[in-house]
């Protein structure tokens, strides 16, 4: 609170979370990410950025597949853009690509074609033809 100059915890774990170095939703994780699946892409930018570890339940929402779908078909490919150009541009970048990995997500925002020959082809030449 600016006025009286007192930090409000209501959820009254928020100060212990903080120095036990944890990421957690005020409301139920799976909910919240469920709202906005972008969230999940936050949640890992700051773990990563602010050495952070996610709250068990949060870590199970950001595993699912209803989560990944929502990724995939609710969230615009412009504001997935720009939270991994956030991702990758902190100080912090290191393991980015580990940690979508780890929770499943890589394919869900980077989707790569099916056709193996194709991939092959780009990785060995870096063009897109």
């Amino acid at each position: 609170n600016l006025r009286t100059r007192e930090v409000e915890d209501y959820t009254e774990r928020g100060l212990a979370d903080l120095e036990e170095r944890i990421l957690r939703t005020p409301i139920d994780a799976h909910e919240t990410l469920r709202e906005d699946p972008l969230r999940v892409m936050r949640a890992l930018r700051f773990a990563q950025q602010y050495g952070l570890r996610m709250c068990p339940e949060l870590a199970a929402a950001a595993r699912t597949a209803e989560v990944h779908e929502g990724l995939r078909h609710k969230v615009s490919r412009e504001r997935i853009g720009i939270e991994l150009r956030k991702m990758l541009t902190s100080d912090a970048f290191g393991g980015t690509f580990a940690r979508l990995d780890d929770f499943g997500l890589r394919d869900c925002i980077l989707p790569m074609p099916d056709d193996d020959d194709f991939v092959k082809r780009v990785l060995k030449s870096g063009q897109w033809d």
